[in-house]
């Protein structure tokens, strides 16, 4: 049934290529009508929106997940000029700062920033009319932490006043003041879970809860999604946080509906280690935590950011849905999500937002 509903949710259209597993272009394709159809991943270097591969026969192969940024047309580097003595990016487009790798971002998009403004006024329109409370979270860029050491950054300001001007009078929960460069994998773009304990409180705080104490788990030999670029040089330590909430609560990860637990240390050794948070990327995932007793739902539209951070919330919530647009249509929200009643977080890297033709 999970995979039927899987196979359900996703639209047709090129998987983007991902950073979080390998770089090649996997795509699937769903017929919604009387009797569902699916067809398989591409292979690698096939192209579904120009008509390849489409009469394939079916497999039951999975679809590798997609990248956090595929790039949009006209993206590049950014250009800003150079300062003789900030670092500049190698022919991978990665930096080196203080023994932290930062890959150059691309230069700000001001068009998809309106357009990320265009998608959730709309979504917010067309669907949460019911809603609780609705609030909007973007993660800094983790180059825009390094800007004193470098001209290729993303500047975190000119996004936030894109975001206001689209979105005014939208409830935003500024992040900035409350992250450093030291709170980001040092092989890896996202955040590390057991630094981000001021951002969950600060959410946690804005919806009326607060988070409660944790115990750290950890693991050596973690490298990121870097490691395409860097090779296997070097490595960190990567740390989960778990108490009651985390250790009973259950998962329902469409795309992997065999992950059950919160975490999954067994995809340490996989090459998207970072897929220990929930399993992965996925159209949905549904965490069911019986350790709180009311009826109280959050609804989290995101990317791959939020895997670390949802299980840090669930002391205020019985459940906790994770919607990944970039693999699930709008249209389809009604059918698998109730927002009535339910609490809204938007929560996108501004990688994202600087990227958001991604978003169905």
């Amino acid at each position: 049934m999970a995979a039927l509903i899987f196979g359900a949710i996703l639209i047709g259209g090129d998987f983007p290529p991902s950073s979080e597993k390998d770089e090649t272009a996997h795509a699937l394709t769903c017929a919604l009508s009387a009797k569902l159809t699916y067809e398989p991943p591409t292979a690698s270097g096939g192209d579904k929106e120009n008509g390849e591969g489409e009469n394939e026969e079916p497999t039951e192969e999975k679809a590798e997940p997609p990248s956090e940024t595929p790039e949009e047309p006209g993206d590049k580097p950014s250009e800003k000029p150079l300062s003789p003595s900030k670092v500049t990016p190698d022919d991978k487009g990665m930096m080196k700062i203080n023994g932290i790798y930062v890959e150059a971002p691309k230069a700000l998009n001001t068009d998809s920033a309106a357009r990320f403004c265009q998608k959730l006024s709309s979504l917010r329109d067309d669907y949460l009319s019911g809603a609780g409370a609705v609030k909007l979270a973007v993660i800094p860029d983790k180059s825009y932490y390094v800007r004193e050491f470098t001209d290729s950054w993303l500047d975190h300001g000119a996004i936030t006043a894109e975001i206001q001007k689209g979105l005014g009078g939208w409830d935003i929960i500024e992040l900035e003041s409350y992250l450093s460069i030291d709170d980001y994998y040092v092989t890896d773009r996202h955040w590390r879970q057991e630094r981000i304990m001021p951002v969950a409180g600060l959410i946690a705080s804005s919806f009326g809860f607060q988070t409660g104490s944790h115990t750290e788990q950890s693991r050596d030999g973690f490298i990121g999604d870097y490691r395409r670029n860097i090779g296997d040089g070097l490595s960190e330590t990567i740390v989960w946080l778990e108490n009651d909430h985390t250790k009973n609560a259950t998962v329902d990860n469409f795309q992997h509906p065999e992950y059950k637990a919160v975490y999954q240390p067994s995809l340490l050794s996989t090459s998207s280690p970072y897929d220990i948070f929930l399993g992965g990327p996925s159209p949905l995932v549904t965490i069911t935590n019986p350790q709180v007793t009311s009826d109280r739902q959050l609804v989290i539209f995101c990317d791959s950011y939020a895997s670390s951070l949802a299980p840090l919330l669930l002391e205020g919530y019985s459940r906790v849905v994770l919607v990944d647009l970039r693999y699930m249509a709008s249209s389809l929200l009604p059918d698998y999500v109730s927002f009535e009643g339910s609490d809204v977080l938007f929560l996108y890297s501004a990688e994202l937002v600087n990227n958001s033709s991604i978003l169905r």
